[in-house]
């Protein structure tokens, strides 16, 4: 229910193929960490639903990011102060920010080429947005590694022009919904966490507990 309703939201798409599609099997979680599973389920749903269906596809993922984000940050936060609002917002948009994903690969760096300088970088800009040393690595190193086999997905399909036209086409229609994506969701982000938080009402109050729970309605302002 509540990708149907957030996707018609951003996407003035949704569809439940595509979710089982995505949710199913072994698929979901290696298209989050492989280029190659990920481009093979983004051709599949492009080739049935369009551009739409691209943009839900997407949406799909950063939604699961949103709920993971809420999983964690959200009681930490809450237990060291009372937020407001834009806190829990700002928090949601920092975590889809830090993430690391192949997603956020071909967000950043799909045509850079993946090296030492890379994975400094990373590092350092880890570690200037309060990660620690063991942490900053540990991500950089894992965005190196997604990468680095985005790198050699692409570099198997040069041998294969029509092959490799198509990945490109492919990869750039992803990368441009991803933006859209990403834009659409911030500029909506309260919306979609009162959305999620409510139309799942009984689970998060279980999650949190309800003291939580209501605690976070209150500082989103969410219409119940």
């Amino acid at each position: 229910m509540v990708h149907e309703i957030v996707g018609k939201m951003i996407c003035n798409f949704s569809s439940r193929d595509v979710d089982n599609l995505i949710d199913r099997g072994s698929g979901h979680d290696l298209s989050r960490i492989s280029c190659k599973e990920l481009l093979k389920l983004a051709s599949i749903v492009s080739g049935i639903y369009g551009d739409d269906g691209l943009c839900y596809f997407v949406l799909h993922h950063y939604l699961d990011k949103i709920v993971s984000i809420m999983k964690g940050r959200f009681i930490r936060l809450f237990v060291e102060r009372r937020l407001t609002s834009k806190d829990l917002v700002n928090e949601i948009r920092s975590g889809l920010d830090d993430e690391v994903s192949v997603f956020s690969v071909i967000r950043r760096y799909l045509y850079s080429m993946p090296d030492y300088y890379m994975i400094m970088s990373l590092r350092y800009h880890m570690m200037e947005k309060g990660y620690s040393k063991q942490t900053a690595r540990k991500k950089a190193r894992m965005i190196f590694e997604i990468a680095s086999e985005c790198r050699e997905t692409l570099n198997e399909a040069s041998r294969d022009w029509e092959q490799n036209v198509k990945m490109l086409n492919l990869l750039e229609k992803i990368r441009n919904k991803i933006y859209f994506v990403i834009t659409r969701v911030e500029s909506n982000m309260n919306q979609i966490i009162c959305i999620l938080l409510t139309k799942e009402e009984n689970y998060w109050k279980e999650y949190y507990g309800e003291n939580i729970y209501n605690n976070i309605i209150q500082g989103l302002n969410c219409a119940r």
